[in-house]
């Protein structure tokens, strides 16, 4: 190959890395800038103006990457279910629904470095688009399992999915929202596990 055109290329690829370092490190000042604000203010008081102050950078660029709050918010969420999954996967789904344990100790570790930033995400008002897509990719993952299994009936599958995972996600939430981080992940699984297994009268005194 020409050594004009190896120049070339080389360049090419130095100037794609040096715009990727640039935008993520702006996309990166702007996360952060707007939960900073998140938990400081309600998503109706935040303006752009905010946002771009807090990130140091102006709303042209804002705007390069965002179509608005919302599209920032959503993609914000996103990285944090990906980061999730990336947990997540390294387990099988049957151990996570049959030792829940897994679950708790898996979102406290993606959490805890995060807790001020993700709180306002993960709790109240501003949760269900984050809570939403946390409990679809699980539910996803349960009906893969339970169908390769063979020992579900698939009209029960969806049922069953939506009922464990949906109360695994909820009892996490409301420990969450009650602000007990460092929560009792033995605890809490043997708990669901009673529930999930045993129904209301696994857990009632008799």
């Amino acid at each position: 190959m020409d050594k004009n055109v190896v120049k070339c290329v080389l360049s090419a690829k130095e100037a794609k890395m040096k715009s990727d370092r640039r935008i993520s490190k702006t996309k990166k000042a702007t996360h952060s800038a707007f939960l900073t604000l998140l938990n400081e203010n309600d998503l109706g008081d935040i303006t752009i103006t905010d946002i771009c102050r807090v990130a140091d950078i102006n709303r042209k660029t804002f705007y390069n990457h965002y179509a608005g709050i919302h599209q920032l918010m959503d993609e914000i969420e996103n990285e944090i279910v990906k980061e999730f999954e990336q947990i997540i996967n390294q387990h099988h789904i049957d151990k996570i629904v049959n030792e829940p344990k897994i679950f708790f100790d898996s979102l406290n570790s993606l959490i805890k470095d995060n807790y001020e930033d993700y709180f306002r995400l993960v709790s109240g008002r501003y949760s269900m688009g984050l809570v939403a897509k946390i409990t679809q990719s699980l539910k996803d993952r349960t009906r893969t399992f339970m169908l390769k299994s063979g020992m579900f009936e698939i009209e029960h599958i969806d049922y069953v999915a939506t009922y464990t995972i949906s109360g695994l996600v909820s009892l996490y939430q409301t420990v969450f929202e009650q602000k007990k981080i460092d929560i009792d992940s033995v605890y809490f699984s043997d708990l669901l596990k009673s529930i999930v297994m045993g129904g209301i009268k696994g857990i009632m005194i008799v």
